[in-house]
């Protein structure tokens, strides 16, 4: 995932470790992080794992409730 780190998605994303965020209204920050994401397939893996089990663990807990 690649995200403008705006708003709450700083808060899903998780820039490095669930995905890239990059500032607002920088397309060159933009262009590099989905560059780097199609240049790191090994990163995208362990990045979307990582992903689901944060996404898991944060919205399946809390609809348990």
């Amino acid at each position: 995932m690649v995200a403008t780190a705006v708003d709450g998605t700083p808060e899903v994303i998780l820039d490095g470790k669930t995905g890239l965020t990059v500032p607002p209204g920088d397309a060159p920050a933009v262009a590099a992080a989905i560059i780097r994401m199609l240049g790191e397939p090994d990163m995208r893996r362990t990045m979307a794992a990582e992903g689901r089990r944060w996404g898991n663990g944060m919205f399946h807990a809390s609809s348990a409730n």
